[in-house]
């Protein structure tokens, strides 16, 4: 991971080249708000990370119901063919039984 030195950043350790007796207190400090900065940083992943954990759940579950409509819809459509199917058959089978009471009475 790359750290970019900010201005005040830069300026602590010119501070520190020219007067070596403040060196080490000037490192300190810089050190120190680095590792705020990193630890602030892993807590921003972490909570990244977490995100893309519920996502990637969340994109789990959507296939699936995707995979089931699929399924209720061809199973609808199935339905409805065989709806049409048996309307038809109704429709000649009620064709055909007048004609046969006409051919009984005769």
């Amino acid at each position: 991971m790359r750290f970019l030195l900010t201005i005040e950043q830069i300026y602590i350790l010119y501070k520190t080249m020219a007067n070596p007796q403040s060196e080490n207190n000037s490192l300190r400090a810089l050190n120190s708000k680095l590792v705020v900065e990193i630890t602030e940083l892993r807590k921003k992943y972490a909570k990244i990370e977490a995100k893309k954990g519920e996502l990637e759940i969340k994109n789990a579950e959507i296939s699936e119901l995707r995979r089931e409509k699929d399924l209720l819809m061809a199973r609808i459509i199935e339905l409805e063919r065989s709806a049409k199917e048996n309307a038809e058959n109704e429709k000649q089978s009620r064709i055909k039984i007048p004609s046969l009471r006409v051919e009984s009475r005769n």
